[in-house]
């Protein structure tokens, strides 16, 4: 026979090197920029930015980047174009990719933990269970 009662689950959570590296030469400058803004402030907490997110944080940067470059474009162009010359009308297909920019980039944001909820969640992944006092009944 065992113990009655569940058993405390514990979990250990991988630990990589902290920090980043330079970001990547294939970034655009303004995604460059974002990178460097990004790392220092998540610097600033002990632990919140590892070498293995690297990746996440580059396609975050350069995702941001994209859906600036095209907002400036759409900007300029407009949402509505003339197709080949003629009275119709189109959305302009720009629309389409920066839609899936800030997708994009709102998916890499959310596995970094930029808003409230997701470092919540994020947090409360690392924490394990908590202690129900019910469970040992």
């Amino acid at each position: 026979m065992g113990t009655r009662g569940t058993k405390q689950k514990v979990i250990t959570e991988i630990q990589y090197a902290e920090g980043a590296p330079d970001p990547s030469p294939w970034l655009d400058d303004l995604a460059k920029k974002e990178y460097r803004r990004v790392v220092a402030i998540m610097s600033e907490t002990t632990g919140a930015l590892q070498q293995v997110d690297m990746a996440t944080l580059e396609t975050y940067a350069q995702s941001y980047a994209d859906f600036a470059r095209l907002t400036e474009e759409i900007r300029k162009e407009g949402e509505v174009l003339k197709a080949n010359n003629t009275v119709y009308t189109q959305a302009n297909p720009k629309c389409a990719l920066r839609q899936a920019a800030m997708k994009q980039c709102l998916s890499a944001s959310a596995k970094l933990g930029f808003n409230p909820v997701d470092r919540k969640r994020a947090s409360s992944k690392t924490m394990g269970k908590k202690h129900n006092p019910l469970d040992e009944f």
